[in-house]
């Protein structure tokens, strides 16, 4: 995976959030962090109960990601819980591998600083 150092950043309302790389510990605040936002439902594809992450197959999934070096896994944390993240993944396909999707998201509650990934220096 791609690494990223930790940066810490103060938002304007003073609160101050670390984005770093996410690691496999990360998984249980990574699936409650998830659940938030399912639960919210705002701009999501996917219903609550269709979600079946388990914390085994969290872990190999943040896994996966940090054995691929085109791979990005970046969490966000504030006071020690996971409110966002942002993943890259290429194209599992050879014929693919050149292109490959973002995924983001934050929790409610944290919305209102969607500065927060623009914000870092990386």
């Amino acid at each position: 995976m791609a690494q990223v150092a930790s940066e810490r950043i103060q938002l304007n309302s003073g609160e101050i959030v670390c984005i770093r790389s996410g690691e496999e510990s990360d998984a249980s605040g990574m699936l409650a962090h998830v659940r938030r936002v399912l639960l919210d439902g705002e701009g999501m594809v996917l219903l609550p109960e269709e979600f079946e992450m388990t914390e085994e197959k969290e872990i190999e999934w943040i896994k996966g990601i940090r054995e691929n070096p085109v791979e990005l896994l970046l969490v966000v944390e504030h006071e020690g819980q996971i409110i966002g993240n942002i993943d890259f993944h290429c194209g599992k396909r050879k014929l693919l591998s050149h292109a490959g999707e973002f995924g983001m998201s934050l929790s409610p509650g944290w919305r209102g600083y969607t500065r927060i990934f623009r914000m870092c220096s990386f």
